[in-house]
């Protein structure tokens, strides 16, 4: 009866049968057998014999050589000792002296051209491992973890005689997305010389590319040569190993890594443990001279980068050309070459096809590396040569691309998370008192504090984080340390710091065992580190595997749970490679998670902790490595920064207090643990959102719509000339489009305003055509464009004008509606919803349509002001009227929208009761916008969330139907009231159904936040506000026929306008809540504004929130912050004003914020606010009208300077005065 086991169990069986001879010469046979059939060595030796067999032993039967193995290619022999040693024993030199003395000599007058050494230890001490170098006979080494990762089956028979055979179907087929990648290069191919093949870690790069080598050389007669680059030893070995185990053609390697510089760099193994001899260039020329000629093989050199002019010189010498070249880890091969310094690095060498000729080069990675313009401008500058991937003169283009998160959708690897473990360092100092004070430990306070987040992260004790199905401990990981010293340290602090914790706590917990690997230990003691790792983990123990960089790059470890960063990562390359280890598949496992301990002072505000880049380095270094190359990340952090969600994706722990741990089994003991585990409330939420706020800041991209806007200016510009020729050129050739425009052109002015001009609808077209994407990018399923009556007739007009190639102009505008898309992907909360929106408009609109946003005074008002400003108007409809906002026949208009904030937060707000809320979206709310982006925004975003409340009352299975707001309108709502308006009946009758039904309907209340604008800054700007005759002389008898101003110029402003109109608007009963400028409570020119008030309505509330930075010094500080941002420096209030005819005068109340409040303190306090728990004060105006500050009645009573006025009944001190010489400089020159 045979059975399967491992070569570890048949050493094992070795170890107890017969005599340390017979375990010799067992061992001995087990080898020679295994050389006949590992692929790797059975394609380099194609005879084994034992030594007393060899016909040239000269009759010694005790030489220190065991066998001896045949070069199939060259007849030279092989000298191989075996060495059955004791796991345990350390190989002395001693222990091979004996075989290089022997192998060294010719025998028979044969001499042996190469050495390979098995052993069964992997521990070899200095000397001996020293003796392995520079030997003028080459010496390979091979320990049990190589034999372990042959191909091989290894059965026992009757518990007594050892078999092996090849294993059965051990040889892979490509898996879905391997064919893919496959076929897409070879289409590449086609038509490029060179190309990138851009994959995911853990994809199977090196598999795929021997199955792509194996089909070229199928199309080219069963012949190929191919030469295989990689950036490190180990990852020749690696690769040499897969392939000849994988392969279904017939290979012929060659190995190259003849610069011992690549072996000390990176960590790297030596070149003694690679299972074949290496090649230097006259013996590689040698046997490659000709050989694509002797028979169906592929010919396959295997080198690193550094020994790349060993090749050269060879492939020269042969004048043999490569058919194929691939370059893995192509990142490496970037750089740039500086003029007269020397050799160009033997990395970027491989792009020049003089130097190293090949049909085609392929350049795998997962992790391109991309030079930023200002980095290659200042190469140009210096005139030096830069290789970036992104060139494809030296790369080509991009032939194949699978990224991280298709990777994940498509099931190749496991998704990643991140957990940011922050440990008061404080906390930690009395439980671990005895392990800070250790000698052999060498760590600081910090050091033990990032231990401590590394167990709770590997013990799954964060409340921020769902580990799904999966709550157990971790039981693998690997931690990369800053040098090889600080990761020795680490593996023997870890240990004992855990069972300090562990005792301190008095309860079972998670133990940890650590151990340390780096680059200078041999091969052999490398492999079984990871065998270390590998192996079955004892219950409730996690393993950790401690390095610096060696794991990092190509390394194949096993299956982990997490990856611990505990220093920062420089290189973003490095840091996606070690984040690959935890990616990879494995049975049970949903996530590979991510540790990032941080150390810090739980007596520093979380501002101050952030400011402390030193110890989040780590934290922004990973997470802006992870962006670079995940291509889902940017939408996480837009999730962060939208709706304060990450996702599930980032989960941060603050780990503060120490405590005495808890009985889990007594009544009332605490559901989580204590101990460090103990998270304190208010601290860890602010820590937590100061991390979340850094994150953005630090990681996102926030000024990237600002950069996208300055584009779109240019482009807007172009598009605008490009219309005017083509309407140009229509109307001298008779072309549909001239009259088509005029109707459009008609339909505007009707709409609008009688004086839009040609300029100003081919300025509209051009916003459509750039916006029209936007909307259809933010919401594909919202069918937005094509129900909106305004986009639609719009459209039909940029119909009209196809065929003229507009759409060249927004092409370059791609990548922002991509942004957009990605933005908006995954942002499902209305708080994140509005967001988007107000960065659209904050940071695109205003600056890619300045003109536009200047004229109407764009401000996007705060939502704490625009629910303040709801609560009060529906409390005052109630305490003042009997009715509430949500009750049937109360109709709400908001004529200034924006992007329809009022309305939305309405919606939102609760204001509105379910059962009234389809009536009232239906039939009484209403909504004018004149900027048609604005227009378009307002709705899209009313109609969205209209859709998102429906959506919460309906099943998970059931889709709430998209419903356009019927309330919506694009119209000047100054101009729709009037005299002799016209209306459009032909362009977008729908829009002006909708004008008319609002005209024809009693609005109860106004609300909104009117434009500030008053007028254009210069003659030059074009930009000056309209008239209205009708409103403007409603002013003037009214606001400014009470004024003693002298010049009332500002009375018309635009936000003065929307006083005088809502007030004639709501006729003699309805409310009145504007947040607006508030220079009109207590400016001179504004007393006719105050006494106009008093008379019209019964009850006013004025919450004036200042902020006037167009004041100086103290009097600008007492003012405090702006509540508009960088929006509006002007001082801000909030007007509530309530006609009721049945009342008799007028009750005015009003409060003011206190001195020196910032920004945040006043959106705080009104959002807190109700109109009935703000401590108003109640002001009587004086007969001048004044408010606040109210004039001394005493001054009337002083004679005059000077006075215009003959009938004054003060005579005036001075009878002439003069106006100056108006030179603008009267002041400082004649004062």
């Amino acid at each position: 009866m045979a059975t399967r086991t491992t070569i570890h169990q048949v050493i094992e069986d070795f170890r107890g049968r017969g005599s340390t001879a017979e375990r010799g010469t067992r061992f001995e046979q087990l080898m020679a057998a295994w050389f006949r059939l590992d692929p790797t060595l059975s394609s380099e030796y194609d005879e084994v014999q034992a030594w007393p067999d060899w016909s040239h032993n000269e009759h010694t039967h005790d030489s220190g050589i065991d066998l001896v193995a045949r070069n199939a290619q060259t007849g030279r022999w092989t000298a191989i000792q075996c060495k059955f040693y004791d796991p345990r024993y350390s190989l002395q030199k001693a222990d091979i002296d004996s075989f290089f003395t022997a192998s060294g000599r010719a025998w028979d007058s044969i001499a042996f051209d190469n050495r390979i050494i098995i052993s069964t230890t992997d521990r070899w001490s200095s000397h001996a491992e020293r003796a392995l170098e520079n030997q003028t006979v080459p010496v390979q080494r091979i320990g049990l973890a190589d034999i372990a990762e042959s191909p091989i089956d290894w059965m026992r028979h009757d518990d007594v005689e050892v078999r092996f055979e090849p294993r059965k179907a051990v040889r892979h087929s490509l898996r879905p997305h391997q064919k893919e990648a496959v076929a897409r290069i070879q289409e590449g191919f086609r038509t490029h010389d060179r190309g990138k093949w851009i994959s995911a870690c853990g994809t199977g790069k090196t598999f795929t590319s021997l199955r792509l080598a194996e089909q070229r050389c199928a199309e080219n007669g069963g012949r190929l040569t191919v030469l295989f680059l990689a950036p490190s030893i180990s990852l020749v070995s690696q690769t040499l190993r897969e392939w000849m185990a994988q392969s279904q053609t017939l290979i012929r390697p060659f190995v190259v890594c003849s610069d011992t510089k690549a072996s000390k760099q990176a960590e790297d193994i030596a070149v003694h443990d690679i299972p074949l001899p290496t090649t230097d260039a006259g013996r590689l020329a040698a046997q490659m001279s000709g050989i694509g000629r002797r028979g169906r093989q592929m010919v396959v050199v295997f080198s690193t980068y550094q020994s790349i002019d060993v090749v050269a010189r060879a492939q020269r010498s042969s004048d043999e050309r490569f058919d194929l070249i691939l370059c893995d880890e192509a990142h490496r091969t970037t750089g740039v070459t500086l003029p007269g310094a020397g050799d160009e690095s033997a990395f970027v060498k491989v792009h020049d096809d003089s130097y190293l000729p090949a049909d085609k080069r392929l350049y795998m990675t997962a992790t391109p590396r991309i030079y930023g313009e200002e980095a290659k401008r200042k190469a140009e500058d210096r005139s030096a040569l830069i290789a970036s991937m992104d060139d494809e003169t030296i790369f080509g283009p991009e032939l194949h691309r699978l990224g991280f998160g298709e990777a994940v959708e498509r099931d190749l690897l496991a998704d990643y998370k991140v957990m940011i473990l922050c440990v008061a360092n404080d906390a930690v100092a009395g439980p671990l008192q005895g392990s800070l004070a250790n000698e052999e430990h060498e760590i600081t306070l910090d050091d033990a504090a990032r231990i401590v987040g590394c167990w709770n992260g590997l013990a799954k004790r964060t409340t921020d984080m769902d580990f799904g199905p999966n709550p157990a401990p971790m039981r693998r990981a690997v931690a990369f340390a800053q040098n090889i010293k600080a990761s020795k340290a680490f593996a023997r602090a870890v240990p004992d710091v855990v069972d300090s914790l562990i005792a301190d706590r008095n309860t079972p917990d998670l133990e940890v065992a650590c151990h340390h690997v780096d680059g200078t230990m041999n091969a052999l003691a490398r492999s079984e580190q990871l065998a270390w790792l590998k192996a079955p983990v004892p219950e409730n123990e996690c393993r950790v595997l401690s390095n610096a960089r060696c794991l990092s790059e190509g390394v194949d470890v096993p299956a982990l749970d997490a990856v611990l960063f505990l220093s920062p990562r420089n290189s973003l390359v490095d840091v996606v490679q070690s984040v690959g280890r935890v990616m990879r598949r494995a049975r049970g496992k949903d996530y590979g998670y991510i540790i990032l301990p941080v150390a810090i002072d739980a007596n520093e505000s979380p501002e101050t902790a952030m400011r402390s880049n030193k110890r989040f380095k780590v934290v922004w270094d990973v997470l802006n490595a992870l962006r670079a190359h995940d291509d889902r990340f940017n939408a996480m952090i837009n999730s962060i920064d939208l709706d304060g969600s990450t996702k599930g994706r980032i989960g941060i722990g603050v780990f503060d207090a120490v405590g005495t741990g808890s009985d889990e089994d007594a009544e009332g003991a605490a559901a989580t643990r204590t101990a460090l585990v103990a998270q304190a409330p208010l601290f860890a939420l602010e820590m937590r959102n100061a991390i979340l706020a850094r994150i953005v800041r630090n990681v996102g991209e926030r000024d990237y719509w600002d950069n996208w806007a300055d584009d779109v200016v240019h482009i807007h510009t172009n598009q605008i000339s490009r219309i005017g020729a083509i309407l140009a050129t229509a109307r001298r050739d008779g072309g549909p489009p001239a009259g088509r425009f005029e109707e459009f052109l008609e339909g505007l002015r009707a709409n609008l305003n009688e004086s839009i001009g040609e300029a100003d609808a081919i300025d509209m077209l051009s916003q459509h055509l750039i916006t029209r994407p936007v909307f259809e990018a933010l919401f594909p399923a919202g069918s937005f464009a094509e129900h909106n009556p305004v986009s639609v007739s719009m459209q039909t007009m940029v119909d009209a004008l196809a065929g003229q190639g507009l759409e060249a102009e927004t092409a370059d505008l791609a990548g922002f509606y991509d942004s957009v898309r990605a933005r908006a992907a995954g942002i499902t909360t209305p708080k994140g919803r509005q967001t988007i929106i107000h960065r659209l408009y904050e940071d695109f609109f205003k600056k890619a349509f300045p003109k536009q946003a200047g004229s109407f005074g764009v401000v996007y008002t705060p939502v704490e002001i625009v629910d303040f400003i709801l609560r009060a108007a529906d409390e005052v409809c109630r305490s003042e009227f009997g009715y509430g906002i949500s009750d049937e026949g109360v109709h709400v208009l908001d004529p200034f929208t924006g992007t329809g904030t009022f309305i939305v937060r309405l919606l939102q707000s609760g204001i509105i009761a379910p059962a009234d809320l389809a009536r009232k979206y239906a039939h009484e709310l209403w909504a004018n916008e004149i900027m048609l982006l604005a227009y378009y925004i307002a709705c899209v975003n009313i109609e969205t969330t209209n859709q998102a409340i429906r959506q919460c009352e309906l099943g998970p299975d059931e889709q709430a139907p998209y419903v356009p707001f019927p309330g919506a309108t694009l119209a000047d709502t100054f101009q729709i009231t009037e005299d002799g308006d016209r209306a459009d009946n032909s362009l977008i009758p729908v829009n002006n159904e909708r004008i008319e039904a609002q005209l024809r309907t009693p609005i109860k209340v106004i609300v909104g936040n009117p434009p500030y604008s008053a007028g254009q800054s210069s003659a030059n700007d074009d930009n000056a506000n309209l008239r209205y005759p009708t409103l403007d002389g409603r002013i003037a008898d009214s606001y400014a026929a009470r004024s003693t101003a002298t010049n009332k110029n500002s009375l018309y402003d635009s936000y003065i306008r929307a006083f005088r109109w809502a007030g004639d608007r709501l006729g003699e009963q309805g409310v009145m809540a504007f947040v607006s400028n508030n220079g009109w409570v207590d400016g001179n020119t504004a007393d006719g504004i105050r006494q106009c008030f008093t008379d019209e309505f019964s009850h006013i509330w004025v919450y004036n929130l200042r902020g006037n930075q167009r004041t100086a010094g103290e009097t600008s500080r007492r003012e405090g912050g702006k509540v508009f941002g960088s929006g509006a420096r002007t001082g801000v209030a909030v007007l509530i004003a309530a006609k009721d005819p049945a009342a008799s005068g007028c009750r005015l109340h009003y409060w003011a914020v206190p001195d020196y409040q910032s920004r945040e303190e006043k959106l705080t306090g009104i959002d807190d606010a109700r109109l009935s728990t703000v401590p108003w004060r109640e002001i009587t105006p004086n007969e001048a009208g004044d408010w606040i500050n109210q004039r001394s009645e005493n001054f009337d009573a002083f004679p005059p300077i000077g006075n215009k006025n003959k009938n004054e009944s003060q005579p005036p001190i001075f009878r002439l005065f003069s106006a100056g010489l108006k030179t603008n400089r009267d002041a400082w020159c004649y004062g």
